[in-house]
């Protein structure tokens, strides 16, 4: 948790969303599944997941050089890119990211996305707002249409992929 400030329990509240988010995420996904977090940056989606289901195999990746020694229970990998992930085919019952999608090749990531993910898995983007100065679209509404667009594009990929079509 964040501390300091003028205001210390405004970081404790965004984070108990945050956290809240991410545990309704997995509530409903298999035992055991495989759970990939790409810009993982300190873990801290991972560690929430592993509170509330230590069942998951817990996975990160991020571009950063080097970060923080994971818990022993997930593995994370440094100089990473989103857009060329080191996993098989079909590896993951969700890919998942907090604000590190964005900052990518969308259209790349998606890809990836739709490679890694299993017949029947799930995407949670949690993503900066859309009239953010650091955002790739120039306003909230164009860049909530950017992800359903994403979200098609990875749709699209995985029938194509499933159907043999696949052409990356």
């Amino acid at each position: 948790m964040h501390g300091g400030g003028c205001l210390p329990q405004r970081w404790a509240a965004i984070e108990n969303a945050q956290s809240s988010a991410w545990q309704g995420f997995i509530e409903d996904l298999p035992a055991s599944a495989k759970v990939l977090d790409l810009a993982t940056g300190d873990g801290c989606v991972l560690r929430w997941m592993h509170e509330a289901r230590p069942d998951l195999e817990l996975n990160g990746i991020d571009l950063a050089p080097e970060l923080p020694t994971p818990p022993p229970q997930m593995q994370i990998l440094a100089g990473v890119a989103m857009e060329e992930v080191p996993y098989e085919d079909n590896s993951f019952a969700a890919v998942v990211s907090q604000f590190g999608f964005e900052y990518g090749d969308v259209t790349a990531i998606a890809a990836e996305i739709a490679r890694l993910l299993d017949d029947k898995g799930k995407v949670g983007l949690m993503v900066h707002r859309g009239d953010a100065d650091s955002m790739i679209c120039g306003s909230f509404g164009q860049y909530l249409w950017h992800l359903k667009y994403v979200c098609e594009m990875i749709a699209d990929l995985r029938t194509q992929t499933l159907l043999g079509d696949f052409r990356g």
